[in-house]
């Protein structure tokens, strides 16, 4: 995700909708100001995640992720793992910053 130029960011939350099986299964969250040195925010599994969005909000699910503030222009999201009869579906991604 390019924000456009370099913000402080601490957080993101995707939401995968009505596709309630297509959660990333192991999440990874990196940083960047110049796209040639990425820092990773965070790492983790999605499934509690999505569990939690799902009873936040059982409409879009959304899976939110916090962290430190960072200064960053792009927000990379990488999915590590995998689940064959399944995809990742992201309905809405919202970056937290200011």
């Amino acid at each position: 995700v390019d924000l456009g130029s370099i913000r402080d960011v601490d957080g993101i939350a995707l939401s995968i909708g009505p596709y309630f099986s297509e959660y990333p299964r192991v999440l990874a969250i990196d940083t960047s100001e110049d796209r040639h040195v990425w820092m990773s925010q965070w790492s983790g599994r999605g499934a509690p995640k999505a569990i939690a969005g799902a009873l936040r909000d059982p409409a879009w699910v959304p899976l939110a992720v916090g962290f430190r503030f960072t200064r960053a222009r792009w927000v990379r999201l990488r999915q590590l793992g995998t689940d064959p009869p399944f995809y990742w579906a992201i309905a809405e991604l919202t970056v937290f910053g200011r």
